[in-house]
């Protein structure tokens, strides 16, 4: 029904905070994943304001841009899945990476915002990562993990 806001994830800078928040700051940048049928956009002010729950926020640096924040939550979960649900590889350890597998994955364009996810996470699980990416972007996509 109207007025129906689409999509799960959105960013922006912290006006202010609510009772009892203490984890995020007026001027903060961050990236909120907004979950399926909790309202939180104010009615018809979208997207210039909007609420978030504390629980689905997180806090971006200083650096980031706007745009790459709300794609992450996304994507994360996109990859998340394609990789360890959809292909059956191991997940990565939650403390620090695990050691290498012997194995390659192959996660073609590299340097997207999904591509380079994948190759963090597939890293972190111990995998050997061959990946496609432009001479230009070539650098970046070396900069996420073990890439073969």
């Amino acid at each position: 029904t109207y007025p129906n806001i689409l999509g799960l994830s959105f960013s922006g800078v912290v006006e202010s905070v609510g009772p009892g928040v203490e984890k995020f700051s007026k001027g903060d940048n961050v990236a909120v994943a907004r979950p399926h049928g909790k309202a939180m956009i104010q009615d018809w002010v979208f997207p210039v304001d909007a609420l978030a729950c504390a629980e689905n926020t997180s806090k971006l640096p200083s650096s980031e841009f706007l745009e790459s924040g709300a794609k992450v939550v996304l994507n994360l979960a996109t990859v998340t899945a394609a990789c360890s649900h959809f292909l059956g590889l191991e997940r990565p350890g939650l403390d620090k990476p695990k050691s290498q597998r012997g194995e390659r994955i192959l996660v073609y364009g590299g340097s997207s915002s999904c591509g380079g996810l994948a190759i963090r996470y597939a890293a972190a699980a111990g995998y050997e990562v061959v990946t496609t990416s432009s001479p230009k972007n070539r650098e970046y996509v070396n900069s996420l993990g073990p890439v073969a």
